[in-house]
């Protein structure tokens, strides 16, 4: 399938998921996480902040989980004009909400640089088993993870399985190293467009 057929799909996927439905998923999904990434040596950890009412999956638990290791947790914040992010260190008093509905640091946030992170959590859509995502369609993530070290670990978190292949991958287009779904680890084996 195509990405634009692929987001109208899931889309309507997950808005056809009941209340107990997705919360039971969330839960699964945050369980799956802790019982297997290897945090050890991580010191910074990008995540993004849910936009619940689109039933993105509720990063919360993982984001306080994270903070209770002694992780230093950073989110996004968007420039739609041209399509990029900048990160900020989370802290709960420097939030606001944006004119889309979407919390994001203040700009009294401390700013952390792309290379100082060690993992980033991706939000996606739907994805492929060679670990290629579809998300909103406007390429934010795949720049910013060009912008991270190379070794960086990404991992993106799903409420459904993969499908076999996404047709219109890019050179752009960033592979995920592990996804995380309610009952399962995918670990892809990515292959270049």
């Amino acid at each position: 399938m195509l990405k634009k057929n692929l987001r109208a799909v899931y889309k309507n996927k997950r808005k056809a998921l009941t209340e107990e439905e997705f919360t039971i998923a969330n839960t699964r999904l945050t369980a799956q996480f802790k019982a297997t990434i290897n945090l050890e040596k991580v010191k910074k950890a990008h995540c993004y902040l849910p936009i619940i009412r689109h039933r993105e999956i509720d990063t919360w638990p993982i984001i306080e989980y994270l903070q209770a290791q002694g992780i230093a947790v950073v989110i996004p914040k968007s420039d739609f004009s041209n399509c990029s992010m900048r990160h900020f260190l989370l802290k709960q008093e420097q939030l606001k909400e944006n004119e889309w509905g979407i919390l994001e640091p203040t700009e009294e946030a401390r700013e952390i640089q792309p290379k100082e992170l060690d993992i980033v959590i991706v939000p996606l859509l739907a994805f492929d088993q060679q670990g290629y995502r579809v998300g909103y369609g406007k390429g934010f993530y795949d720049r910013f993870l060009n912008e991270c070290n190379p070794n960086i670990m990404k991992i993106g978190l799903s409420l459904f399985l993969p499908v076999e292949n996404i047709e219109d991958i890019n050179p752009f287009d960033e592979p995920l190293d592990q996804i995380i779904c309610p009952n399962q680890i995918i670990i892809p084996t990515p292959k270049k467009p």
